[in-house]
């Protein structure tokens, strides 16, 4: 089953439904989309679980239909233990000579298209240990083309030996796109897709970093492209079970202890001893976050981006920052990533928290 990304030619300014699910919580927004940037209407979020997040959808889309109006597309994202993304890259060489002709183009496409659809299913097979017929591509979308080196729009009418592609793909299990499929204009969409089409718009090469509850996602830009995107075990749940551990606490009073802690709340003898512990976990989540930024191709004088509601612990962006230093002899600029940057209004509730950052990247898919 594919799920293509909507048309919104009916409207200049289409009001879109977004969500994102995820371990533990699903955030939600109700956004009108600009040429530019986003309108956000609303931001919120809620718990839900494994079994209860069918029905908190429908609930709350009719909560938003009720305020908002009938949206023109909802925007669904899983967790990143579901629904996964990853880059692929092919070279070819031709042997024909002279220019490329509308045929021979759209042959190679569909070729290259359908061996990397095929190549993700069988990587995703092998990580999630199911069959590849278990699994749903829902896109495929072009990042990077190149001939004889130098990147082109199209190949029709190129004369060249060699051609590069640069696929990213995104993966689920069927049987979640099987029960989402009764949603009206839904499209599955992921971060990856979203990031890959808003950080062009950033100057200079940079990362981003999106510290979810039980994984991090790490996706590299260089001259306006993604050129990675990758993840490790690792969140904003991992501080909060640490908390658990060593205080003896459930885990509602230990999310609600880190998230206080985080807004700077708390008497200083009791500040000291939670950023202890949270100095301690910030030392093991930031090395697996660096040996992720330097495991491939390093982007130089790279600016870093961090969202996610972990990454308001002030011990995380402190320890990262020194750890890159150390590891890069050089200092690099580490920016919260808030909604605010993706919108063209700021005075929002939510527009400096970046729990909703990734969620809101899902429209730059559209673009």
């Amino acid at each position: 089953m594919a799920f293509p990304l909507l048309s919104h030619s009916r409207s200049d300014s289409p009001l879109l439904f977004l969500l994102d699910i995820g371990d533990s919580f699903m955030k939600s927004a109700q956004i009108r989309q600009g040429k530019e940037s986003l309108d956000i209407l609303s931001l919120s979020h809620k718990k839900t679980d494994a079994l209860s997040w069918k029905k908190d959808v429908e609930r709350m889309r009719e909560s938003a239909m009720a305020h908002y109006g009938k949206p023109d597309a909802v925007l669904l994202s899983f967790p990143p233990t579901i629904f996964r993304a990853k880059l692929v890259e092919y070279v070819l060489a031709r042997k024909r000579s002279g220019p490329i002709s509308d045929r021979e183009a759209k042959t190679l496409e569909k070729e290259m298209e359908s061996k990397a659809e095929e190549d993700i299913k069988e990587y995703f097979s092998r990580v999630l240990g199911i069959t590849p017929a278990e699994l749903v591509v829902p896109r495929v979308s072009v990042l990077e083309r190149k001939a004889n080196g130098y990147a082109i729009e199209d190949f029709r009418g190129i004369a060249a030996e060699q051609l590069l592609v640069r696929y990213l793909g995104t993966c689920i299990p069927r049987r979640y796109t099987d029960e989402i499929a009764g949603i009206p204009d839904v499209s599955l969409v992921h971060m990856a897709e979203g990031a890959a089409r808003f950080f062009p718009g950033v100057r200079g090469d940079s990362a981003f970093i999106d510290m979810g509850e039980s994984m991090t996602h790490v996706a590299m830009v260089r001259q306006g492209t993604l050129l990675s995107f990758q993840e490790f075990k690792g969140g904003a749940k991992y501080f909060t079970h640490y908390l658990e551990r060593i205080l003896g606490m459930q885990d509602a009073s230990a999310r609600d202890l880190k998230e206080r802690y985080a807004q700077g709340e708390f008497s200083q003898p009791l500040r000291a001893k939670l950023h202890s512990a949270f100095l301690r976990e910030s030392e093991r989540w930031a090395t697996l976050c660096v040996e992720t930024l330097c495991s491939g191709e390093r982007v130089l004088g790279s600016r870093i981006f961090l969202s996610g509601g972990g990454s308001l612990l002030p011990e995380v962006q402190s320890v990262l920052r020194e750890k890159l230093r150390e590891a890069l002899g050089e200092h690099v600029t580490i920016s919260s990533f808030t909604p605010s940057l993706c919108a063209k209004n700021d005075k929002f509730p939510g527009s400096g928290n970046p729990l909703y950052t990734p969620m809101l990247l899902l429209p730059y898919a559209l673009k």
